[in-house]
């Protein structure tokens, strides 16, 4: 039997290397959240208030409370969501006359009374008059993750204050039930829609499982109040739900506002879909009628393809196994059939049906009072054959209202009882019968097919000998007397300590037994005849953790650990890691001794060795995952250390539960979960790189397409783009420009293709490393090459020096540049009358910079090297000589090319920044490509014009 214990959940991280102090990581619960966030009320200096509390406000020095002010958080409704506002009033005038000669005002009171025995009448300012709720002092402002406590409610009724008190109770269950229909929409809905929910109140959260029929998969789930006021809502997502037809839920942390609304049936629940945004069905939540014994249930709705149906209408039917094992109480339940007014009788036909073989098994004529929508029946003596059939879900059930001319039909197929739980069972030496102490555990998981049948996996630990019987087994109540229901024996595998299977053709006494925590599995072994391991088959309420979802849990067992430990106590464990490497877990046990320390605390270990942790297991790391009272925990860590996801990927960690008489484990499990999130920083570097890639080869895909692009070595490269060759890495750079390639070299200098260096300076420039004492032209874009200067790489520094050319002085009256491209100007072979070549560069004094041909400059050799000019103290920019003011532009002066004419150069507070224009994208085909002479930009041949592309030989 699973009993209350206080339990707390850690990480354990041991490697190689055990550090000695390690600090704990707090964490609290995926379910733990601010009162803001899930409690509506008001927020009223600094403080918050629930729903319907008042308070007298505190306005701080040098006021104080203001006791003759009254404050109410009251319900309102903000975009279909309830909320809360602040009002107050003013109670000053609200004081009574008094007679007495002397009043007196009391302290933190607002009206002054008469003194004791004076008889007169005084106002009680305590308690309002409506909701009788007394009046919350001054507090202060909530902590993150504090929820509200709500001043304590006056004595009711007998009635709710039971209810109250099992509201607050953790080990109680309050079940509820609801049937929707589109009847019962304001306005009403004509949909053959319906669906019917099972609901679980448990330790303040409501669990709900709704079965639907005739709708695609609702949107949302929506609680509201009778006034259609929103209370919670759930966007439901497809891949969290365990059935097609099935929406499972939890609505967390109720507060007792709303826990008083459920329990006077003013709760409502709604299905939104995609064709209904309002709402397609409606329902209002009551008491289950049968308080969760349902064996058999039927969901009712109206035939879809009947153009005389009556749309809207539902119903449903609840079917409680009776203790002869051979009849059935049943309960039908049905809305909008007729309007529910008066006190006529309506005829209801009811028919049990097999539609495949069309034979009708029990036919059941009764009159209602229009005023009533249900009425109970029994139906006795049913064979076997007909009980097989039911549980199978071969038979359905139809009832029909109204006279015969214009009948109202409702059907549905009659199936076991359909919830999102969980079927499980723990299996402890300290439920066997003798108890056990021997460090063994086992784990059991059932799921309950829609045709009766039932597959199981049932596992163990520690069993010290041969395993003999292995059954599910029924308890007698008082008398002691065991009944075995199943034998599993001959699935057992030693090998893997393991049982699975299906199981068929159940009585009906024996199903109901499995449906209600009637059932027990118990594995008898040698040492231990009458069994060493025992476990309760009982269900385990959806909560909508991803840990679940995993399939088996891990059996967690006094044997696993280290050293082993002799204990009754075992349970199992749920993990998953989700994608942003948080862990999800779940864990239940059974059997700890309370007598003994009612603190628990749960561990998840992680080592480098097995060896390692045998020789140090004293001094593990440790991360709490939470504390907990009851017989289970569940929860999320976050921020997990990659070296103990390493070691969960890995198969080197195990789950563990501590005691105080254990400390340093009671029971434990291994863990191995698969996942990459220990290398999440690699799996980060290679999605950049991919992301990287991607976007240059689209970029290369958009250049390949560029009429203006050029094709060279195998590659396409953009417009005005440079690259070093393959055949000349050393010596030589290509540039794109209107499909023709330039390639320079210095003078003097072989272009042979050397090895690269592995030492030197890298060049930014030209995108080259240089060795020690090479010299070349620099390449500075959007210029190009500077061959009136030279560059070296200083070994020792690994600085690039680049000194201005010395060009030779000339004693010939008219001298001229051979080569446009040429730095210096040289004397004619003879002294003519020609007029040289001229350019705008050429009209400078070149005498001018010969005289400082000297001077040289380093060039940084980690930075991007971009041409701008010198700031001014003034905010222009000094370029080469001249000066331009802030936000001049002008074409630069570049030797020995001249004006470039197609680069603009503006100043921008004190920096010039150099661009060539945008030119725009050509559509047509490359040959038809051309470049005028004194034009920037490339356009489209004239299709009437022909034209020959040459090359300056020179430059190739």
């Amino acid at each position: 039997m699973l009993f209350l214990a206080r339990c707390a959940v850690c990480l354990v991280l041991a490697a190689a290397t055990v550090r000695a102090t390690s600090s704990l990581i707090p964490i609290s619960s995926d379910d733990g959240q601010g009162a803001k966030d899930t409690v509506p009320g008001c927020s009223f200096g600094g403080n918050y208030y629930g729903m319907r509390e008042e308070w007298h406000p505190d306005l701080g020095e040098p006021f104080g409370v203001m006791f003759c002010i009254r404050c109410r958080c009251v319900q309102t409704s903000r975009k279909g969501k309830v909320d809360g506002r602040v009002s107050c009033k003013n109670i000053k005038k609200e004081c009574p006359k008094l007679t007495c000669p002397n009043p007196v005002l009391n302290p933190k009171q607002c009206c002054s009374t008469c003194p004791e025995g004076a008889g007169s009448p005084q106002l009680n300012v305590s308690t309002t008059a409506d909701a009788g709720i007394p009046l919350a002092p001054s507090r202060n402002p909530l902590k993150p993750g504090e929820i509200l406590k709500p001043a304590p409610l006056p004595k009711q009724s007998n009635d709710e204050e039971r209810m109250e008190k099992t509201a607050e109770e953790d080990s109680e269950e309050d079940v509820y039930s609801v049937l929707l229909t589109g009847s019962q929409m304001y306005p009403p809905v004509p949909t053959a829609a319906a669906a019917r929910g099972r609901l679980t109140l448990w330790r303040k959260n409501l669990h709900y499982s709704i079965h639907f029929s005739g709708m695609t998969r609702p949107r949302i789930v929506r609680f509201t109040d009778r006034l259609g006021t929103v209370l919670f809502e759930h966007e439901v997502r497809g891949t969290s739900q365990p059935h097609p037809s099935q929406v499972c839920g939890v609505w967390r942390n109720l507060h007792p506002v709303y826990v008083r609304y459920l329990q006077r049936t003013m709760v409502y629940v709604t299905l939104v879909t995609p064709s209904w945004p309002a709402g397609e069905i409606r329902g209002k939540v009551h008491s289950d009628r049968v308080g969760g014994l349902e064996t058999f249930g039927s969901l009712l709705t109206p035939p879809a393809d009947d153009a005389h149906a009556w749309l809207g209408a539902g119903g449903e039917a609840v079917m409680v196994a009776g203790p002869d094992g051979t009849s059935v109480d049943f309960m039908v339940m049905f809305k909008g059939l007729w309007d529910g007014k008066g006190n006529s009788l309506v005829p209801v036909h009811l028919q049990l049906t097999h539609p495949v073989w069309n034979i009708t098994l029990r036919d059941t004529h009764a009159e209602i009072t229009a005023q009533y929508n249900e009425f109970a029946e029994v139906w006795t003596n049913l064979t076997e054959q007909e009980l097989g059939w039911m549980m199978s879900g071969e038979l359905r059930l139809t009832v029909t209202a109204g006279n015969l001319e214009h009948p109202r039909e409702i059907s549905g197929p009659i199936t076991l009882r359909q919830t999102c739980d969980t079927i499980h069972a723990v299996m402890s030496g300290s439920q066997a019968t003798p108890a056990t102490e021997t460090g063994a555990a086992g784990s059991a998981i059932f799921h309950l097919h829609t045709n009766g049948s039932v597959q199981y996996q049932i596992s163990t630990a520690g069993l010290r000998s041969r395993v003999t019987s292995l059954t599910l087994e029924f308890d007698e109540y008082h008398t002691g007397v065991r009944r075995v229901v199943r034998d599993l024996t001959s699935t057992y595998s030693p090998f893997y300590q393991m049982a699975t299977g299906m199981e068929e053709q159940w009585s009906l006494l024996d199903m109901h037994s499995f449906l209600h925590s009637d059932l027990w599995v118990n594995v008898m072994t040698e040492e231990f005849p009458a069994g060493q391991v025992r476990g309760r088959i009982e269900p385990l309420v959806y909560n909508g953790h991803r840990a679940r979802e995993t399939g088996l849990p891990t059996v967690l067992a006094g044997v696993n650990v280290f050293p082993p430990q002799r204990t009754g106590a075992a349970g199992h464990a749920w993990l998953s890691i989700d994608g942003d490497c948080s862990l999800h877990y779940e864990i239940l046990v059974a059997g700890l001794n309370r007598d003994v320390d009612t603190s628990v605390s749960a561990h998840l270990h992680g080592f480098a060795e097995i060896g390692e942790m045998t020789t140090d297991w004293q001094n593990e790391h440790k991360m709490v995952l939470k504390s907990f009272y009851g017989s289970k925990a569940m929860g999320q860590l976050k921020d997990i250390d990659e070296e103990l996801l390493s070691h969960i990927d890995q198969g080197r960690a195990y789950i563990q539960v501590s005691t105080k008489r254990r400390p340093f484990g009671e029971i434990r499990g291994h863990v191995q979960i698969p996942n990459r999130c220990h290398s999440r920083h690699n799996l980060y570097e290679e999605e950049e790189q991919h992301s990287v890639a991607m976007a240059q080869e689209r970029e290369y895909e958009r250049v390949k397409e560029d009429p203006n692009s050029c094709y060279f070595e195998g590659e396409y490269h953009g417009h005005g783009s440079t690259w070093v060759p393959a055949y000349d890495e050393k010596c030589s750079t290509c540039k794109c420009q209107l499909i023709a390639f330039y390639l320079l070299f210095l003078k003097g200098k072989s272009g042979i293709i050397v090895q690269q260096e592995t030492e030197g300076c890298y060049f930014d420039g030209d995108k080259k490393f240089h060795g020690y004492g090479e010299e070349w032209h620099p390449y500075v874009p959007p210029f190009g090459y500077i061959k009136c200067a030279i560059c070296v790489c200083e070994k020792g520094t690994n600085q690039v020096t680049c000194n201005r050319v010395r060009c030779p002085v000339l004693r010939c009256k008219t001298p001229i540049r051979v080569n446009p491209t040429d730095c210096c100007k040289q004397c004619p072979e003879t002294e003519t009358n020609e007029a040289p070549i001229t350019d705008d560069v050429m009209e400078e004094d070149w005498r001018h910079e010969e005289e400082e041909s000297d001077q040289s400059f380093v060039w940084p050799t980690e930075t991007t090297i971009t041409r701008s000019g010198t700031k001014t103290e003034q905010g222009g920019c000094r370029f080469g000589k001249d000066t331009h003011q802030n936000g001049e532009s002008w074409n630069p002066k570049v030797p020995p090319f001249g004006v470039m004419k197609c680069i603009q150069c503006v100043c921008k507070n004190g920096t010039a920044d150099c661009r060539r224009p945008k030119c725009d994208k050509l559509n047509c085909n490359p040959s038809d490509v051309v470049k005028e002479d004194g034009e920037c930009c490339p356009r489209c041949r004239d299709p009437y014009t022909f034209h020959t592309l040459t090359c300056d030989n020179d430059l190739i």
